[in-house]
């Protein structure tokens, strides 16, 4: 696995405002205003779910470690190399509300980073007090279970509203963002600035 820091081919603001127009598409996420992103402590941040599965958490140590060998911070944003593709690799997508940092998307990545001894991780933070509760009751990092096998959604959320959940890994999991070359992820996101300018 290999990786490519988005910052070497676009600006700060470039990399906002496509990150943007990513999550803007999200129900829920119609309503906000802006992105940022933000490095934050992984100890203070509120986690959702109450399952992790082995091979994920090491998906996310993998990528941790090829944004390290490319000289950035986990988990920045990137064009990850894997298995003959490039992946736009977005990072962990926290809610501020209320001064506390609720966890979106990014549980298997921020499991890695905890295993490997790292307090600090560049999120993706939205801060809109208009967006909806949330999908179900927050959790505690020392209760989160690692199993084999993927669970049902109602089993990881607990008290899981599904009129107030938000398809953040599902969206960012999509062949949407999966590209045969790193020419070819460049062009989608600079064809993605071009129709939000």
């Amino acid at each position: 696995m290999k990786a490519s820091l988005l910052r070497d081919n676009f600006s700060y603001n470039d990399i906002s405002r496509y990150l943007y127009s990513v999550l803007a598409r999200i129900k829920h996420y119609e309503i906000i205003k802006e992105v940022s992103v933000e490095r934050i402590s992984i100890e203070s941040i509120v986690h959702l779910s109450r399952y992790a599965t082995y091979a994920r958490k090491e998906r996310g140590e993998k990528i941790a470690k090829a944004i390290i060998e490319a000289g950035g911070i986990i988990y920045e944003p990137s064009i990850i190399y894997n298995e003959n593709r490039y992946r736009i690799v977005f990072p962990p997508v926290i809610e501020r509300k209320k001064n506390k940092h609720y966890l979106m998307d990014g549980t298997h990545r921020l499991l890695a980073a905890k295993e490997m001894g790292l307090t600090m991780a560049d999120l993706l933070i939205i801060s809109d007090e208009n967006l909806p509760d949330l999908p179900c009751t927050h959790s505690s990092w020392d209760i989160i279970k690692i199993k084999n096998k993927q669970r049902q959604i109602q089993e990881v959320l607990l008290n899981y509203d599904r009129t107030k959940f938000r398809p953040v890994t599902t969206t960012f999991n999509s062949s949407a963002f999966i590209f045969e070359s790193k020419k070819e992820a460049i062009e989608h996101i600079e064809n993605n600035l071009l129709s939000i300018r």
